[in-house]
């Protein structure tokens, strides 16, 4: 099991999926790009380390360990793998971008599940809203993941009528 923005054991598909295996070994990579993003950001990596310490621990508590390796991501985990004997890699989909609230960190770096937070936050006074947020953040990261340009592009050009009021090129049916 790689973990990568997912680092809870709690509604974590991928671990759950993992755990199902007679053994697993869980993973994490400090690869280039994650020091490179924390690089003049002492307090990024700082929580990240703890995140990955409080992982460790729920893991040490549930009988394993977190395995943590530094290195170019893929020939990392493809080593590790190798060197367990692994016949399956479990890794959690990454759509991660922008949050809010004061929740961003751990939302951001997987230790706390949106929707464990949208079932904890539905049932108190003011919690729709806090829902509502919850959702457009995940919409919005869904649309990052699969349109990366719309961080600093429209979705569409504000010229253009919309394409299902396009005009036919054809010119009309006679």
């Amino acid at each position: 099991m790689v973990f990568t923005r997912d680092l809870r054991l709690a509604d974590n598909p991928a671990l759950a999926a993992a755990a199902r295996a007679p053994a697993m070994v869980p993973l994490f990579v400090l690869d280039e790009a994650i020091l490179r993003r924390a690089g003049g950001h002492a307090n990024r990596l700082g929580f990240l380390l703890d995140s990955l310490r409080d992982l460790d621990t729920g893991l040490r508590d549930a009988g394993g360990a977190l395995v943590l390796r530094a290195g170019p991501w893929a020939e990392t985990v493809l080593a590790t793998a190798q060197a367990a004997g692994a016949g399956r890699i479990h890794v959690a989909g990454d759509v991660s971008g922008y949050a809010t609230s004061r929740l961003s960190a751990y939302l951001h770096f997987g230790c706390l599940s949106p929707l464990a937070l949208a079932a904890e936050m539905s049932a108190r006074p003011g919690g729709a809203a806090f829902v509502r947020q919850l959702a457009w953040r995940d919409f919005f990261h869904q649309a990052l993941a699969a349109r990366p340009d719309a961080a600093w592009r429209g979705y569409r050009d504000r010229h253009q009528p919309p394409p299902d009021l396009q005009p036919d090129q054809a010119g009309p049916a006679l």
